[in-house]
């Protein structure tokens, strides 16, 4: 019996990084140097805001979901997210997204999509951020400072006009994401 080949995925919005989102980046780059603060910043290429985390999922699955992705987003429209403020969970550095309703009703319809194709339901509540660096064990005690600087800093205002459906690999110079299928929002190019 072969084993059935698995892909880590998710689904999520690309981000590509404006003038200030890339000065933190570099920022966050500059502290990385420093060994004490056990920081790993997000490349800018796997920027994204996640929709939905779908884990280890197998590869014939893999047409299922972008069926799925294709029906339950492909027909809504585009919209404007704004990233405001920094936060920080245990493992990670992130930046805020602005209340969205367009943006939530879109999650519950793909959540309810896929949970209807036999995906499980999310264990934890939406909160829509994008990860900036992620942090090792023992981190996070140093960033007192940033948090003070960023509190309530406006960060970019970008269109979002498609969704991806991403592959993610760990490599040895570290993850990588790879789009497996796009679809565009209506009303954007």
């Amino acid at each position: 019996m072969n084993p059935v080949t698995r892909k880590r995925l998710f689904i999520g919005i690309a981000y590509q990084a404006n003038a200030k989102a890339t000065s933190l980046l570099q920022e966050l780059q500059q502290l990385a140097g420093m060994p004490a603060s056990r920081l790993r910043p997000v490349v800018p290429e796997n920027l994204h805001i996640t929709l939905r985390f779908l884990g280890l999922v197998p590869e014939p699955d893999v047409v299922l979901i972008r069926q799925v992705l294709q029906q339950a987003v492909g027909k809504l429209p585009g919209l404007e997210l704004r990233l405001r403020s920094i936060g920080f969970f245990r493992q990670s550095i992130w930046l805020g997204v602005e209340p969205n309703e367009q943006l939530h009703d879109m999650v519950r319809q793909l959540n309810r999509a896929l949970n209807s194709a036999g995906f499980a339901a999310p264990d934890k509540p939406y909160v829509p951020h994008l990860t900036v660096a992620r942090l090792r064990s023992g981190a996070g005690a140093g960033f007192t400072d940033l948090r003070q600087k960023y509190v309530d800093h406006e960060w970019d205002r970008f269109p979002a006009g498609s969704v991806q459906l991403y592959e993610s690999n760990t490599l040895p110079e570290g993850v990588r994401y790879r789009v497996i299928d796009s679809v565009a929002l209506t009303g954007c190019t």
